[in-house]
C-alpha cells in the first residue's frame, strides 16, 4: 500500500497552522502571483517562507499552486517566482500549462510537479502521458466514479490524488469557459465569478419550463468520509481537501474529521463513528452534502439556495413591528454570537441580543421561543437556520492552538571530566552535535543524578520536538550547573531546527525566448459541425476541411466527404473515457482516417500513431507550450483565451496553428444533465428528454445559452453570443476554424460564404451587424 496523505488547503497562516495541527500530512497554497484563487487573501514571499518552515519543523509538506494559464509575456517573471519558490525549498508545484511543466522539468529537474486537476485529466491515458512527461502526480478530475480511480491507479505507478470533500465545481476543471466568456474574469487565470452559483431558468424551444429562476448549476459539496476506505482500497495516494477561501475553523473541523477517519480505517477496516464529525463539518459549512460523481450521485445539485445552509434550528412565529423583534421557535440550541439565516432569500447576520421570556439571555434551548433583533418583517412559518456556532469555532481554535504536533527525537549527552560537554540530537533524518562552553568537573559535593539530567534534558517544551530516549554517557560523580545544561539543550535545538531546514537548491537562469514570431498568412478555413445537414451545408458552400464528431453518422458524413473531395477529420469529444477511446480504435471508421482532433492530454497520448490535430480545449496559450514534446510536432487550435496580440507574439513555432473565429462557444462541459433535473428531480442517465427540442439555460440579463447533450449524457452548454471575428487580415495563424452548433444549413453557407469573402478579400464581414456577436478575447490589448 503507498503512503496515504491527508492533503489540506490554507488561504493564509492561521489556516496553515489550523491543518497542521489538526493532522494534515501536506498543505496546498497559493503565492501572490499566479494561482487559481486571485481573490483568496494568499501568501506574499515572507509568509510563504515562514509557512514552510513552520510546516517543514512538523514534518508537513507544502505544495503551491501556479494552476493557471500564461502568455508568452509572463514567462519571464513566471519563471523568477518559480525560481523563489524553490529556493524556499517548495516541495512540489501544483501546475496546470503543459509550457510551465516543460520549462520547470527542464531547469529544475528535481522539483517535483503534481498536474493540477485544471489539466483535465479523466482517463488511465491521461496519466499514462503526464507521467511520460516527468510529472510526480496527477490530480483526477473530481468527475471520475471509485471504479475509474481504482482502475487508474492500480496501473500507474505515479501518485493519484483525488479531492474527497468541498465544493464540487459543476463543470470539469480546466474546461469552464463561462465566467471567461461573460465577464472576462477566466477560471484558467484563477478569477472564476462563479456563474455556476447564479440563478437560471430552462426552456425549451420558446417555452419556460420555469415559473422563478432556480440554482440549477448549483452543486452540492462533495463528503466521502464514510467511504473513505474505498479510495485506500482503490489506491489513491492524497486525499484532497477544498477550501483555500474558507476560514481557518473550517480547515480544522475537516482536516481533524478526515484524519480520525484515515487513521480508524488502518487500524480497523472501519471508519466508525463519524456522526459528530460529520455534524461539525455540516455546521461549519455545507451546502448539503453527496458522494459526487465518485458514486453516480444522482442528487448533485442544491437548486434553491447557493450558498452556505448552514443547520435548520427553528421556525420564525411572530414579528413584532413595534419593538423589531423576530420570534423563534427553536429546535436546536442557539447562543449569543451564532449566525442565523431566515430562509433562503436572506444573506445572514449575527446574534448580538436574545431574549427569552423578555429578559435578555445570552442562549437559547431547544423548544424555547426566543426573540431576536432585525428590522424586517420576517414571514411567520420561515425556517431558521445556524449558518456558525460561535462556540464550536471557539472549540476548534483551541483544540488547533493548543494541539502540537511534535516529532520524537533522541537526545545523547556524554563528556568527560575536564572536557566540554557535548549533546548530540538525533532525529529521524537529521543528526546534530552542540558542545558546552562550561567543563565537566569532578563533584566535590553531591554529584548530578543521573535521573535529574534526563529530567532536564526532556523538557523540550514548546518546541517542535518529544525526547523518545534520553541517554547519558557521563563519569559517576560529575558535577556541572544546570544552566549550562539548559543553554545546551537549547542550542542543540536550534542546530536541529537549521539543519532540517537547510537544503541545497541553488537559483537557475532562465532565459526566455527571444526569435521573431513567425510570419503566417491564413490558407485555410475549416469547417467544424456537428450534425448531417451542417456537413451537407459546408459540401455545398465549397469547404475544403470538415471536422465531424465520430459518431454513429461519420461513416455517412465520409461518404457524403468522398464524393465531394472533401477532407473529413473526425473530432473526439474533449472528455472522453478509456472505454470509448478504445472502442474508436476498434472502429471499422478508425483505419479510414489519417487525420483526427483530440480534445485532451489523454486521447492525443491515446492516438498518436494517428497525424493529431489539438483543439482549443487543449488550452495552449503560449510559445512554451507549442514546444511541449507532446505537442511541437501537431497542427494546434489556440486557446479562445488568446488576443490577436498574443497569437502574433508567438515565436519560434514550427507547427501550423489555428484560431476559432466564429462559433457559439462551449463555456462549460459536464457530467450533469439539467434536463432530466427538471423533469425528474435527479440525474436520469438516457431519459432522451433532450431529443425532444433545443433547450437553454437563460440568465438573469435573458441571454440564452444552448445545451447540447452528447451520446454520453454529457451537457456542453453554449455562449449566448455568437463569436464572430472578422478582422483577420493582421492575424498571425495558418487557418481559421468556424465551429457550428445548433445554425440551420442556410446559417451554416451564409457564415462560410462571409469568411470565404473575408480571407480572399482581405476585408469586413458583410453579414454579422445583424446577429447579437463578441469578439471574444480578440481585441483585448493587455494581459488580464
Amino acid at each position: 500500500m503507498k503512503n496515504i496523505e491527508l492533503l489540506a488547503p490554507a488561504g493564509n497562516l492561521e489556516s496553515l497552522k489550523a491543518a497542521v495541527n489538526s493532522g494534515a500530512n501536506a498543505v496546498y497554497l497559493g503565492g501572490t502571483m499566479f494561482n487559481a484563487r486571485a481573490y483568496a487573501t494568499n501568501f506574499n514571499d515572507e509568509e510563504l517562507q515562514e509557512a514552510i518552515e513552520y510546516a517543514h519543523l512538523r514534518n508537513v509538506k507544502i505544495y503551491v499552486t501556479v494552476n493557471t494559464l500564461f502568455y508568452d509575456e509572463e514567462f519571464k517573471e513566471l519563471m523568477a517566482y518559480v525560481d523563489r519558490l524553490y529556493l524556499m525549498n517548495v516541495d512540489a508545484l501544483i501546475i496546470q500549462d503543459l509550457g510551465l511543466n516543460a520549462e520547470v522539468k527542464k531547469l529544475y529537474p528535481d522539483f517535483e510537479i503534481h498536474a493540477s486537476t485544471q489539466t483535465s485529466i479523466h482517463q488511465l491515458s491521461g496519466v499514462e502521458a503526464m507521467a511520460k512527461q516527468g510529472v510526480e502526480r496527477v490530480v483526477l478530475a473530481r468527475e471520475n466514479t471509485i471504479e475509474e480511480i481504482r482502475d487508474i491507479a492500480q496501473h500507474t505507478q505515479i501518485d493519484i490524488e483525488v479531492f474527497v470533500h468541498g465544493a464540487l465545481c459543476m463543470c470539469y476543471s480546466g474546461q469552464c469557459l463561462m465566467s471567461s466568456l461573460i465577464g472576462k474574469r477566466s477560471g484558467n487565470r484563477g478569477k472564476c465569478a462563479q456563474p455556476c452559483r447564479l440563478p437560471y431558468k430552462l426552456k425549451l424551444e420558446d417555452k419556460s419550463l420555469d415559473y422563478a429562476p432556480h440554482y440549477l448549476l448549483s452543486a452540492k459539496d462533495i463528503c466521502v468520509i464514510e467511504n473513505i476506505g474505498d479510495y485506500i482500497d482503490a489506491g489513491v495516494t492524497s486525499f484532497k481537501i477544498e477550501g483555500r477561501m474558507k476560514r481557518p475553523e473550517y480547515v480544522a473541523a475537516v482536516v481533524k474529521s478526515y484524519r480520525h477517519a484515515i487513521d480508524q480505517w488502518l487500524k480497523t477496516h472501519s471508519v466508525g463513528d463519524v456522526q459528530e464529525d460529520r455534524a461539525e463539518m455540516f455546521q461549519m459549512f455545507n451546502r448539503g452534502f453527496s458522494l459526487g460523481h465518485a458514486y453516480h450521485e444522482s442528487n448533485l445539485i442544491t437548486d434553491i439556495f447557493p450558498g452556505n445552509f448552514g443547520v435548520e434550528i427553528g421556525e420564525v412565529t411572530q414579528y413584532d413591528r413595534k419593538e423589531q423583534l423576530v420570534y423563534i421557535k427553536l429546535n436546536q440550541p442557539l447562543a449569543q454570537g451564532d449566525g442565523i439565516r431566515f430562509g433562503f432569500e436572506d444573506s445572514g447576520r449575527v446574534v448580538n441580543k436574545m431574549y427569552y421570556r423578555d429578559r435578555l439571555v445570552n442562549q437559547g434551548k431547544p423548544q424555547d421561543e426566543i426573540a431576536v433583533e432585525f428590522n424586517v418583517k420576517i414571514k411567520e412559518g420561515t425556517n431558521v437556520f445556524k449558518t456558525s456556532s460561535a462556540q464550536l469555532i471557539q472549540k476548534l481554535q483551541k483544540e488547533y492552538s493548543e494541539k502540537k504536533v511534535k516529532s520524537p527525537i533522541t537526545l545523547q549527552l556524554s563528556g568527560k571530566i575536564g572536557e566540554p560537554l557535548a549533546l548530540t540530537l538525533t532525529s529521524k533524518k537529521h543528526q546534530v552535535t552542540v558542545q558546552s562552553t562550561a567543563i565537566v568537573e569532578k563533584a566535590m559535593n553531591s554529584a548530578l543524578s543521573l535521573e535529574r539530567i534526563q529530567q532536564q534534558l526532556s523538557k523540550l517544551g514548546n518546541t517542535v520536538y518529544t525526547a523518545e530516549k534520553v541517554i547519558v554517557n557521563l563519569p559517576e560523580g560529575v558535577q556541572f550547573a544546570i544552566k549550562e545544561l539548559n543553554e545546551l539543550r537549547r542550542n542543540g535545538i536550534e542546530a536541529l531546527d537549521k539543519a532540517r531546514l537547510t537544503h541545497q537548491r541553488q537559483s537557475k537562469v532562465f532565459k526566455p525566448k527571444e526569435t521573431a514570431a513567425s510570419e503566417r498568412s491564413i490558407k485555410e478555413i475549416h469547417i467544424h459541425v456537428q450534425t448531417l445537414e451542417q456537413c451537407n451545408a459546408a459540401i455545398n458552400s465549397g469547404a475544403k476541411i470538415i471536422y465531424y464528431p465520430f459518431v454513429t453518422s461519420l461513416k455517412e458524413a465520409y461518404s457524403l466527404c468522398q464524393q465531394a473531395e472533401v477532407t473529413l477529420i473526425p473530432y473526439i469529444s474533449r472528455i472522453i473515457d478509456d472505454k470509448h477511446l478504445k472502442q474508436i480504435r476498434e472502429s471499422s471508421l478508425y483505419p479510414l482516417f489519417n487525420k483526427i482532433m483530440v480534445g485532451d492530454i489523454g486521447a492525443l497520448h491515446y492516438f498518436l500513431e494517428k497525424e493529431v490535430i489539438l483543439d482549443s480545449s487543449l488550452n495552449i496559450t503560449n510559445s512554451y507550450s507549442l514546444n511541449h514534446d507532446l505537442i511541437k510536432n501537431r497542427d494546434v487550435v489556440l486557446s479562445v483565451e488568446m488576443s490577436e496580440m498574443q497569437i502574433n507574439q508567438l515565436c519560434d513555432c514550427q507547427q501550423k496553428i489555428g484560431y476559432v473565429a466564429y462559433g457559439r462557444l462551449e463555456t462549460m462541459v459536464t457530467k450533469y444533465c439539467p434536463i432530466s433535473q427538471q423533469h425528474y428531480g435527479c440525474q436520469k442517465k438516457g431519459c432522451n428528454r433532450c431529443k425532444i427540442g433545443q433547450y437553454y439555460l437563460i440568465d438573469r440579463k435573458n441571454e440564452q445559452f444552448p445545451i447540447i447533450m452528447d451520446e454520453e449524457c454529457r451537457m456542453h452548454l453554449y455562449n449566448a453570443k455568437i463569436q464572430y471575428v472578422d478582422e483577420l487580415s493582421e492575424l498571425q495563424v495558418d487557418f481559421i476554424v468556424l465551429k457550428m452548433t445548433i445554425e440551420t444549413q442556410i446559417e451554416v453557407q451564409r457564415v462560410i460564404e462571409d469568411y470565404q469573402h473575408i480571407i480572399a478579400d482581405k476585408s469586413q464581414s458583410y453579414w454579422h451587424g445583424n446577429k447579437d456577436y463578441t469578439l471574444g478575447y480578440f481585441n483585448n490589448k493587455e494581459v488580464k
